[in-house]
């Protein structure tokens, strides 16, 4: 092989290797979050207004919830919003939500609620399998957390009105 076209070919082969991961860091584990609230709204304890946008929520027993706008009023365009709440469910809807999970727990959701949440956790074994598609919407992007013995649904949603 000529001296140049070894040359290209090493070039080719250092910039391949670059450009395709061939570096020493290792990949990223890290998740991405949306923007976050420019302010959550105090806690509720109403049902109605997230049973309304998560029907499998059912009928709940009990809900703390706080939301809030995001982003800032100065950007122009749609608004979009995020929920963060705590749903203890009616135990048949607990069943039905626990066999769409499988047997493998996650860690407790507390770093992805609000802290004035945080503190109602139940601790248990948290799942999370096929919860964020049975819950989400056209309308909402939900991320959720079930513990089964409680049956508490601890949930985060991004979306719109």
């Amino acid at each position: 092989m000529r001296p140049a076209a070894l040359a290209l070919a090493v070039s080719m082969l250092a910039l391949s290797a670059v450009s395709c991961g061939g570096g020493t860091s290792p990949p990223s584990t890290a998740t991405v979050a949306g923007p976050a609230p420019a302010r959550l709204g105090p806690v509720r304890r109403d049902p109605a207004p997230l049973t309304k946008r998560f029907g499998a929520l059912g009928s709940p027993s009990a809900v703390r919830w706080q939301s809030g706008a995001l982003g800032t009023s100065r950007a122009p365009g749609p608004t979009s919003f995020a929920i963060h709440a705590i749903v203890v469910l009616a135990a048949s809807d607990a069943r039905a939500l626990e066999r769409l999970t499988g047997p493998v727990g996650v860690p407790a959701p507390a770093s992805e609620l609000p802290r004035a949440l945080r503190g109602t956790l139940p601790s248990g074994t948290w799942r999370r399998e096929r919860l964020d598609a049975r819950l989400s919407s056209r309308e909402w992007q939900v991320s959720a957390w079930l513990e089964v013995a409680s049956g508490t649904i601890a949930l985060t949603a991004i979306g719109g009105a």
